[in-house]
């Protein structure tokens, strides 16, 4: 094995401890920014991280909405679909 093929396995295993902790910040409080209200299921995210992955989000949360102020956000859509939007 020569020296860069060694260097592509280690930065493989970094990246998968990486994609294993943000994985376990789904859905977690730990460190959480802020909290959507969806049919009364309070569920924990962190904008930065939502931010990054949706332009949805990213406008929803930095585009200069009243949301954007907001800690608790009340969403009227299903649950499951939006928990499904958070993945």
């Amino acid at each position: 094995m020569t020296e860069n093929s060694r260097l592509s396995v280690e930065e493989i295993d970094q990246t998968a401890v990486l994609v294993a902790q943000l994985a376990h910040l789904y859905m977690t409080a730990d460190n959480a920014d802020v909290t959507f209200i969806v049919q009364g299921e309070h569920l924990p995210a962190h904008r930065n991280i939502l931010s990054a992955r949706s332009e949805y989000f990213r406008a929803l949360l930095y585009g200069g909405l009243k949301e954007s102020k907001q800690n608790e956000i009340s969403m009227d859509v299903p649950v499951e679909a939006f928990k499904y939007l958070m993945t």
